[in-house]
């Protein structure tokens, strides 16, 4: 086992984790994957395992199993959990400390013998996964035929390092994706799954939809005489009630597409599945903790037959329902109507255009993960070089304003000095105040975390408007006229470098930049890059 990982794994690692984010179907474990399989590989291991920590409820998750061995039911495992309180092997994951076991060991727990046994190896590795500043699970790789020794638990604790950082991608984008794809009230799906579901049942060539449309008729009365959080509760328990009933019907979708309405769609015609599914939530709703009652109209559609014609046409049955008092109103059906159908599929055609979030977020970074893929191998050998590399590649496509690379002699006056920077337009304004000039120097100790990032290999964000941070970080980005500034540092013998990317964008994602830039440098320098948690005091 290399001390240091193959770049060549890295560049592999970072480009299979940028494929697969622009798949819209690519699941968070099929992500976490990548990570694990880079470690598989990085290591010399036979296997390798990823698991988060719930602490909500104790238990340690497996979330993938990934080996030439491991059998397909195994590498998205189900219910592969450990209750830490009670195994002594998994409760030393929590403690963050790595530890070996093997079956040589005399000492051996019957917990870790027992593990080793199942995952069919003769020793592995237990490595603490950090996110942030909370340990968010534990690495497990291991091998079959050879011992694993304790000089490599070094080499495991940094590839752990980079594996931490991948994991911080899939996260953010699995946020992402919820964020995107899901009510944050109801956690059912919103109107972008509703537009895209229907447009895809609708589509030529599709099973056609049943559309179920639903209205909650008394919330302004709970909510005036109980108050909005039992109206809350109310559009809970409905969304509740209706998800449950369909997540019985395979193909099924549950949206909330207002205060209280709601959609359901099933794949063809599935009237009497859509009567029943509606009596079933209605009657769970009624003996909820704040009862209401719902008024529904379906409304069954063909093939070709606009997104929007059936969706009125089931709010139209609705609001039937609503005036007579009724549970439900079944419409008519609906067929393709040719000429008016032709000119509705161009309309589906620019829903289809639409792209999913992952790929929103990422699609900016295709250039750098593909250069790095590339090019890793021919960039600069000196440190400040790739990092100079690194900060001319990340700046268009992330449609970031400025960067620059300083410098500092750590063994020395401790000055910072800026090397190089790219602007991304010039001249700059003649009125604007700009002090970080090339050569321009400053006093490390001034800025609190830049110093920690230079000595220790950490990475940073700093927002002009966050009242948290240092003061003069801050002076520098209201001076520059930026809103943020994502920064990495490292240290290089007696030498400490300094990457930083400006952003004029209060709405840049600044987790999710800070997160590639430190897999990108962890690749091109083969060291490991961690957030900046709070500052030691």
């Amino acid at each position: 086992m290399s001390p240091t990982p193959a770049p060549a794994y890295a560049a592999e690692a970072v480009r299979a984790l940028h494929e697969l984010v622009l798949q819209p179907e690519a699941r968070y474990e099929e992500l976490l994957a990548v990570p694990a399989d880079y470690a598989l590989r990085a290591l010399g291991a036979d296997t390798a395992s990823l698991s988060r920590w719930e602490r909500d409820r104790g238990l340690l998750r497996t979330l993938v199993n990934v080996g030439a061995r491991i059998e397909a039911g195994r590498r998205f495992p189900r219910d592969e959990v450990y209750e830490v309180a009670t195994d002594a092997v998994m409760s030393r994951v929590l403690t963050g400390v790595p530890c070996r076991y093997s079956t040589a060991s005399l000492d051996l727990h019957d917990h870790a013998r027992a593990l080793l046994a199942v995952s069919g190896n003769q020793s592995a590795f237990s490595v603490p996964i950090t996110v942030g500043d909370r340990l968010w699970g534990e690495l497990w790789v291991g091998r079959r035929d050879q011992q694993l020794v304790e000089d490599q638990l070094d080499a495991a604790v940094s590839v752990a390092g980079e594996v931490a950082t991948m994991v911080a991608i899939a996260e953010r984008i699995q946020r992402m994706t919820r964020m995107a794809f899901e009510d944050a009230l109801t956690g059912v799906g919103n109107r972008r799954v509703l537009d895209e579901a229907l447009a895809e049942l609708l589509a030529d060539g599709g099973p056609g939809a049943t559309v179920v449309l639903c209205d909650i008729d008394n919330l302004k009365d709970l909510n005036d005489s109980l108050g909005h959080l039992a109206g809350d509760s109310a559009i809970v328990a409905t969304a509740d009630a209706l998800a449950a009933g369909a997540s019985q019907v395979p193909g099924s979708v549950t949206a909330r597409v207002g205060g209280d309405e709601f959609v359901v769609l099933l794949e063809g015609e599935q009237r009497a599945t859509a009567i029943t599914l509606v009596e079933a939530a209605a009657h769970a709703i009624s003996t909820s903790e704040h009862p209401v009652e719902i008024s529904c109209g379906i409304a069954v559609a063909t093939a070709g037959i606009g997104a929007q014609t059936a969706l009125e046409t089931a709010d139209a049955a609705q609001y039937a329902a609503k005036t007579r008092g009724a549970l439900l109103v079944v419409a008519s059906d609906l067929s393709d109507a040719g000429s008016a159908a032709a000119e509705r599929r161009r309309g589906r055609r620019r829903t289809h255009d639409r792209r999913h979030p992952a790929q929103e977020l990422t699609a900016g970074v295709t250039a750098v993960v593909n250069d790095l893929a590339e090019l890793l191998l021919d960039t600069p050998e000196s440190v400040g070089g790739k990092l100079r590399w690194l900060g001319e590649r990340m700046l268009a496509p992330l449609d970031l304003q400025e960067w620059s690379l300083s410098k500092v002699d750590l063994a020395g006056p401790r000055l910072l000095t800026t090397d190089s920077m790219g602007l991304r337009r010039l001249p700059m304004s003649s009125t604007q105040s700009y002090d970080l000039q090339v050569d321009a120097q400053f006093r490390l100790d001034t800025y609190p975390a830049t110093a920690h990032a230079v000595e220790h290999d950490t990475w940073f964000t700093i927002s002009a408007e966050d009242p948290r941070a240092d003061p003069a970080e801050r002076a520098v980005l209201r001076e520059m006229a930026m809103h943020h500034v994502v920064a990495l540092g490292c240290r290089d013998g007696d030498d400490g470098w300094l990457l930083e990317l400006y952003s004029k964008s209060a709405a840049l994602d600044v987790v999710t930049v800070g997160s590639l830039l430190a897999l990108a440098a962890s690749a091109l320098l083969h060291r490991t890059f961690t957030p900046l948690g709070d500052l030691p005091t």
